[in-house]
């Protein structure tokens, strides 16, 4: 009996040290067709031995389910073959509701089958939900019901990356609800580091705070971490032309060495990395959520941390194995 108590005892703190160990990362399905560039495809541009969750964002779906599922197929597949190096990670297929109007039973029916069919197809794990807009009681009741066909069907993952503005999380979706049918939250708290502002990381806590008192359970919550930058300078210099329109918008590797007195970037550097990832741990979140792949350092030639320098940095101190 005194083995059986010490052996459950052991188990709690193991499960408890594993406890923040999650690293959820995001690949944005665009990223090739704008390269234009065959080393940026996703064997080369996703490392499976890196994260322990990759995101393939995105399709969108419709009350007759996913549309134009035709032109993802290749890279499903090209994306299933990451489990093939690395069978221990797990995949996650991004979806977008925006396109879901008055949904009704029949809707529901429909909408949940097409997800179950793509999954199991294409060999996905689970299933993101991407939540940022105002969920009325309909969308609950949806994932609700996603969260029961998803567990009969094999047991699939079900998650969400939810919005991390306070007004936000207040106003549109119904944080109780939703946390208890997901697996784990993923908190876009990222965005912050891309606005100039006295303190990044107090709007950061202030989002996670938020979450908490709204009634996520603190081990579902991932906290977002940028493996991108901004450049605040009067003229911004880091468009990547084909990765990304967004002005002043930058990749990992174009930022993460900026030494010039007229320049601006903010960026997670390692040591708010080390700082995000402390306050992960002492918190007792579940880990982290690194976005977006294709705008990280990947081949480490342009920074001084190294390849896939956010990632591996996150990874490091998460002490994930």
């Amino acid at each position: 009996m005194l083995k059986l108590i010490l052996l459950a005892g052991l188990c709690v703190i193991t499960a408890q040290l594993g406890s923040n160990d999650r690293l959820v990362c995001h690949f944005n399905s665009g990223t090739g067709d704008q390269l234009q560039n065959t080393l940026f495809d996703i064997s080369n541009l996703v490392d499976p031995f890196l994260c322990t969750h990759v995101i393939y964002s995105f399709v969108t779906i419709d009350n007759a389910g996913i549309r134009d599922i035709q032109q993802h197929v290749q890279k499903f597949q090209e994306f299933d073959t990451l489990k093939i190096r690395n069978p221990g990670l797990k995949t996650l297929l991004e979806v977008r509701l925006m396109q879901l109007n008055d949904i009704t039973q029949a809707s529901t029916t429909t909408v949940i089958a097409s997800i179950i069919d793509t999954l199991e197809q294409y060999g996905f794990d689970g299933l993101n939900i991407f939540l940022t807009w105002n969920m009325d009681s309909d969308f609950a009741t949806l994932i609700n019901n996603l969260r029961q066909a998803l567990t009969s069907n094999g047991d699939l993952l079900l998650t969400a990356s939810v919005s991390a503005t306070p007004a936000v999380i207040a106003a549109s979706f119904q944080v109780d609800n939703i946390a208890n049918d997901v697996d784990f939250l993923n908190v876009r708290t990222s965005e912050f580091d891309i606005f100039p502002a006295n303190s990044l990381f107090e709007q950061t806590k202030f989002a996670m705070d938020s979450l908490l008192l709204k009634g996520a359970p603190a081990h579902k919550l991932n906290l977002g971490i940028a493996a991108y930058g901004e450049d605040f300078s009067i003229f911004p210099s880091f468009v990547d032309p084909g990765v990304t329109q967004i002005p002043g918008l930058g990749t990992y590797y174009k930022v993460c060495d900026v030494q010039h007195p007229s320049v601006w970037v903010s960026y997670d550097s390692i040591s708010t990395i080390t700082t995000k990832v402390a306050y992960i741990q002492g918190n007792n979140f579940g880990g982290a959520f690194v976005m977006p792949i294709h705008l990280e350092n990947i081949d480490g030639i342009n920074c001084s941390p190294g390849q896939y320098s956010t990632i591996q940095n996150v990874r490091d101190e998460l002490n994930v194995w």
